[in-house]
């Protein structure tokens, strides 16, 4: 993964362009995610309502409570998931593809 910085607030990230759909993988340094993920739908011009966000961890909750669509992950504790809009499969268990064909944005 090459590294990349958006303001010196994301350290690693990924981000395809597919048309005006955009894919966006961030990785927890000392920068709170909610933050990152702000920012970033910023930079791209994507209201914070069409942001989706995946977690499983109290560091993701105000992550996942301010994306338009927040998804916990199956594995994830039960406080994260009860602030979650779904819950999707296990990480190990493809948990990020399952809950983004639930989107229905993968078929």
């Amino acid at each position: 993964m090459k590294k990349h910085t958006a303001t010196k607030i994301i350290t690693h990230s990924s981000i395809s362009y597919a048309g005006m759909n955009y894919r966006l993988i961030l990785f927890r340094t000392v920068v709170q995610k909610l933050l990152a993920l702000k920012k970033v739908a910023d930079l791209l011009h994507i209201d914070m309502k069409d942001t989706i966000a995946f977690g499983d961890g109290l560091n993701d909750i105000e992550m996942l409570q301010a994306a338009g669509t927040g998804v916990a992950m199956g594995n994830g504790k039960d406080i994260v998931k009860s602030v979650a809009d779904f819950t999707t499969t296990h990480v190990d268990n493809e948990g990020i593809y399952e809950g983004l064909k639930k989107l229905a944005l993968l078929s």
